[in-house]
């Protein structure tokens, strides 16, 4: 009797225990993505804002939501070596009651074949290598300009030679490229828009349009944690020589600064603060657009159908506005004395 009852107790307790072991393997696949049930008015692949259309790999939508509804958690054996690198591509999907979801598709490694997907509370899953077909159909959104002969244009030697001139001229005046003093961006920005726009006084107003909007971003970035680092600097600057001095003619572009007198080297670091001043926007940039590209597409009440239309709203409505004290107090006045320094020391008066 006792032997029947400790057997019956054994079994049940070896009955709970493989029921709980198995419950713990449902409740893993039970955490399979389920897409709500909502009508899916667009999906966004980083920044490109895609719509239904039967003319589309992407048609209705329904493929896609099926495929990401099958993908699975990751192997147990793996979970501690997955994890989402730098590189990945979000899709957002948008609902018709405004609401979003966003997903981020990525590889392991640069040779890696395989496609994994994170939730966004951090749950990654496998399988999820139907995106390749996806990724490249919009392949074309996240490439990189590229040079595609790795030649620099110098079509117009004489304005090269005009730039380096303009540069060692400003440095026997004991004048730099600066942030803080204008008149050496002013002068350059005078020659590069002299061919483009006229007359004079046309010149002198697109001039001082440019470089109150990059001088507006520049200190907006500054002021908000975008700041490059010597170290940043170094790095982006080493980045864009090394492109520079890989171009096949880059010995012909190297000639017109020994001609000059100077070398390229030295050139660029005569315009170290201006480089400053581009990266550091730049970092402001690609700041945004990472907002953008991860579902944040409204600019206050303003919805933005694309990057650019955000990056133009974000200067406008956020930007200019946070800088019109820095403005009026300090950059119009900066502009005023560089204008007049170009006009009185390089012997052009406005028209």
């Amino acid at each position: 009797m006792c032997n029947n009852k400790i057997k019956a107790l054994s079994f049940g307790i070896i009955t709970v225990i493989l029921f709980s072991i198995t419950t713990g393997c449902y409740s893993e696949n039970e955490k399979n993505i389920r897409i709500p049930d909502k009508e899916i008015n667009m999906i966004q692949v980083n920044g490109l804002k895609i719509r239904a259309s039967e003319n589309s790999l992407w048609g209705d939508f329904s493929t896609f939501v099926e495929a990401l509804e099958e993908v699975v958690p990751l192997d147990t054996s793996v979970k501690d070596t997955v994890r989402r690198e730098v590189n990945y591509y979000v899709v957002t999907l948008r609902y018709d009651d405004e609401s979003k979801q966003s997903f981020y598709f990525f590889q392991m490694g640069s040779s890696g074949d395989k496609w994994y997907v994170e939730t966004e509370d951090r749950t990654i899953y496998q399988n999820a290598d139907f995106f390749a077909q996806y990724f490249y159909s919009t392949s074309t959104v996240f490439q990189a300009d590229a040079i595609s002969d790795n030649e620099l244009d110098i079509s117009d030697p004489e304005r090269l030679k005009s730039i380096i001139q303009l540069t060692l001229q400003l440095e026997d005046w004991n004048i730099s490229y600066s942030l803080t003093d204008l008149r050496a961006l002013f002068a350059l920005e005078m020659l590069n828009q002299a061919e483009n726009v006229s007359p004079r006084q046309e010149v002198v107003q697109a001039v001082r349009k440019k470089l109150s909007g990059q001088m507006e971003q520049y200190y907006y970035a500054v002021q908000n944690g975008y700041s490059v680092t010597e170290e940043e600097l170094k790095m982006c600057m080493d980045e864009q020589d090394k492109i520079i001095k890989s171009a096949s003619n880059f010995a012909e572009f190297e000639a017109y600064y020994e001609e000059s007198g100077t070398t390229y080297n030295e050139y660029r670091q005569r315009m170290k603060e201006y480089s400053r001043m581009q990266f550091t926007i730049k970092k402001l940039y690609n700041a945004a657009y990472e907002e953008f590209r991860h579902g944040n597409d409204r600019i206050g009440e303003r919805t933005c159908e694309d990057f650019n239309e955000y990056w133009t709203y974000f200067l406008l409505d956020v930007v200019y506005p946070a800088t019109e004290t820095y403005n009026e107090e300090t950059l119009i006045p900066l502009l005023d004395e560089a204008e007049a320094f170009y006009n009185e020391c390089l012997g052009i008066g406005t028209e």
